[in-house]
């Protein structure tokens, strides 16, 4: 049951180039995940701290937006592996998801009540955002108001008004959409 190429390829590593590259392929994607976790539960951690610490929303906010970020890199992860459970896909969706709302949330209460900068971001950046955060969910009137905040402010800078500007002619296009499906 164990024939000596398999015990070679154990005790040396791989004996030919194809095993090789398979074999640090096979590592750089283990040493991607094992980094990924680590980074995971220290988010996690700090978080906690945060919450025991009662810390400003923002702060708060912002490591669940980071928590989410890093189940997004772990879903997409998960994705490309065929041999991943569909279970394991949709709960890192879900978790990802849950992160992400509430980061938004947090975040949104956030500049209703604290001061700028916010989490080392200006108003322009945490209202392009947000925005951002609110059309992914789906929260089309709230992107646009943010959107149109950082497009008529005066200190607002070029590229931050570029995104907002791209934001915009997709949050146009999503209205026709919803638009012409009401129809």
């Amino acid at each position: 049951w164990l024939d000596i190429s398999t015990l070679q390829y154990h005790h040396n590593g791989p004996s030919d180039d194809r095993q090789r590259k398979d074999h640090a392929a096979t590592s750089q994607h283990y040493a991607r995940m094992r980094a990924a976790l680590i980074w995971f539960e220290r988010f996690k951690l700090a978080l906690f701290n945060s919450v025991a610490k009662k810390d400003k929303v923002s702060e708060k906010a912002y490591l669940c937006l980071n928590i989410a970020w890093l189940l997004r890199g772990k879903g997409e992860e998960l994705a490309a592996n065929p041999e991943a459970k569909e279970e394991d896909k949709a709960k890192c969706k879900a978790e990802e998801d849950a992160f992400y709302a509430q980061a938004y949330d947090g975040l949104y209460k956030a500049i209703q009540s604290e001061s700028f900068p916010m989490c080392g971001m200006d108003e322009a950046t945490m209202s392009v955002l947000l925005a951002e955060m609110a059309f992914k969910l789906g929260k089309i009137e709230n992107a646009g108001r943010l959107v149109s905040s950082v497009l008529t402010s005066p200190s607002a800078n070029q590229r931050m008004k570029n995104k907002a500007l791209e934001l915009k002619e997709k949050i146009i296009e999503e209205m026709k959409k919803k638009k012409a499906a009401g129809k």
